[in-house]
């Protein structure tokens, strides 16, 4: 849900709804936080790593799937 609810900040700040994105916090209210477990920092670090070779082996295919859409 958080990228619908971003999506919709966007459009609301965008239609003059909302003046700018400091109003969210009128719509978003936070119920629990998340804080890593430090024990873990190689373990995040490494699926990090992970992330970023799966990002850059698909943007060229992110791109050349959306190039005829804009």
């Amino acid at each position: 849900m958080a990228g619908a609810i971003g999506a919709a900040m966007c459009a609301f700040v965008g239609a003059g709804i909302f003046s700018d994105f400091t109003e969210v916090d009128k719509l978003v209210k936070p119920v629990d936080s998340f804080i890593p477990n430090s024990g873990h920092k190689e373990i995040y670090d490494e699926l990090f790593i992970n992330y970023k070779n799966i990002y850059s082996s698909l943007k060229t295919t992110y791109q050349k799937t959306n190039s005829k859409r804009f």
